[in-house]
């Protein structure tokens, strides 16, 4: 087995995380961790493939995690910038020191995960379509990207280009460019508005200052309530906005607004389609039920002619054909009778009868 020191000469990335400073490294191709930097054997190592997920944790929100494949797991109640490490059915926390390690961490980590939302592939090369929300996470991705470089606090358009091409490696150079200025446009990277539009200079570029903490599912749904309403007044909610916060908070909660707002619109397309399907069922089934009230009544006018038909034809014979029908029946099987036994004698009895009246 390979050393703590060896491991951390071609990890990826890698760096002592949990309180009691667990030394872990994720190279490409294993995810090791070490009990330290002198130990000459992992604690606990694993494909790294086999990795399921990676999630950031709020600090206010953090807790302890269940230990994976041994790897251990404390609950920690100091302040610190906690992430999730999913491998198998176990979960384990880990906690970073700074906010920048978290993101490298993360960043590093996520390559070996399959993104469970993807951004669909149809129109990929048109950022401008896509919602704040999707340009977001695009921003999350190059955010990762740069910790992993340790790039976070500062780093250029050819590193954004380059973050890009790796999320993206079907699109063209002038796609990519498009995404750079789009993400510039909507203020999730800073910088030149032109600094993807001239490639002839290389710019420099920041992430924006972290925003507040996101709003709680209650208030989300408070929110999402007040602006789906049709007498909410904009101008009226940012009065009292102002009245109640600083001025300084005015940019943050434009952007709560601005993700609620594509959570209200993500909301409406969910409800329109599921409607659309409902509406598409039943219309199916409205025709299934026409056809059959076609075929009842198909059979319903068949029914009635067979009865007419039945109607129409004598019940039955009158009597007294009847008994001329028998009485004829009878002398004609009578004569047949005769003729079979004795002919001559019959021809006889009969000569005889006309000459005796």
């Amino acid at each position: 087995m390979v050393s703590a020191r060896e491991v951390a000469q071609v990890a990826v990335y890698g760096g002592p995380l949990e309180k009691k400073k667990k030394y872990f490294y994720v190279t490409t191709t294993q995810w090791i961790y070490f009990d330290s930097m002198d130990a000459t054997t992992p604690t606990f190592a694993i494909s790294a493939t086999e990795i399921v997920s990676v999630e950031e944790l709020q600090a206010a929100n953090a807790t302890s995690g269940d230990s994976s494949h041994s790897a251990p797991s404390t609950s920690f109640t100091n302040k610190g910038f906690a992430f999730n490490v999913t491998v198998g059915k176990k979960k384990t926390e880990l906690r970073a020191a700074t906010e920048d390690d978290r993101d490298g961490w993360i960043g590093a980590l996520m390559p070996y995960v399959a993104d469970v939302a993807p951004l669909s592939a149809t129109h990929s090369h048109h950022p401008k379509s896509r919602s704040r929300a999707e340009l977001a996470k695009v921003a999350d991705y190059i955010k990762q990207q740069m910790a992993v470089q340790k790039k976070k606090t500062s780093f250029t358009t050819h590193d954004v280009l380059q973050a890009l091409g790796r999320k993206f490696p079907d699109l063209s150079d002038t796609d990519l460019l498009a995404w750079g200025e789009t993400l510039v446009s909507a203020q999730l990277l800073l910088g030149p508005s032109t600094a993807f539009k001239d490639t002839t200079t290389i710019s420099s570029l920041r992430l924006p200052d972290k925003l507040a903490k996101k709003l709680s599912a209650s208030d989300q749904s408070k929110l999402s309530d007040l602006m789906s309403s049709p007498d909410f007044d904009a101008k009226a909610y940012a009065e009292s906005f102002l009245k109640r916060n600083s001025p300084d908070k005015i940019d943050s909660h434009c952007h709560v607004l601005l993700d609620q707002k594509d959570v209200i619109i993500h909301e409406l397309k969910a409800d329109i389609c599921a409607n659309y399907t409902t509406f598409l069922a039943a219309s199916t089934e409205i025709r299934h039920m026409e056809n059959h009230v076609s075929l009842m009544r198909a059979a319903i006018v068949d029914c009635k002619r067979a009865l007419q038909l039945l109607q129409s034809r004598p019940t039955c014979i009158p009597a007294i054909q009847r008994l001329q029908d028998a009485r004829d029946d009878l002398a004609h099987s009578l004569d047949m009778h005769l003729f079979e036994n004795d002919l001559d004698a019959f021809v006889h009895l009969v000569v005889a009868a006309k000459a005796n009246p």
